[in-house]
């Protein structure tokens, strides 16, 4: 009877941490090089607040500047192996997972970045996400 009430009592205890665990807000980490205080990151830390705000608490954004959670190649396997992470990479890195994203940097494609970015934008991306 002991062993009985002892075994319900554990269950008990780890379904009530399963269902305070299931209220808990979802928190994705942001990794990302730029050191505190530069652009980059004064816009993450903007997005993170807009996106806690918006989603009432529900979504927060842990950020990681400085490279504190590995360069951007271990990062991306990170995310590649289902850590629940966001990463700012360069197209170098990206194009070892998608290697369709190398045409971006084809020198000579346009007279002008700005042309090759709208380019890009207007087919290429959504090629990308079609596929």
């Amino acid at each position: 009877m002991r062993l009985l009430k002892k075994s319900l009592l554990t269950l008990s205890l780890g379904l009530l941490s399963f269902s305070i665990n299931s209220l808990a807000a979802t928190e994705i980490m942001i990794a990302y090089g730029n050191q505190p205080g530069e652009p980059i990151d004064k816009a993450m830390h903007f997005w993170a607040d807009k996106v806690k705000e918006k989603s009432n608490g529900d979504i927060i954004f842990k950020l990681f500047p400085s490279s504190q959670l590995g360069g951007q190649t271990e990062v991306l396997e990170q995310a590649r192996f289902g850590a629940n992470i966001i990463t700012i990479s360069d197209y170098g890195e990206l194009m070892d997972i998608v290697p369709d994203l190398g045409v971006v940097n084809a020198p000579y494609l346009s007279q002008s970045f700005e042309k090759n970015q709208n380019s890009f934008i207007q087919t290429g991306l959504k090629d990308l996400v079609n596929n």
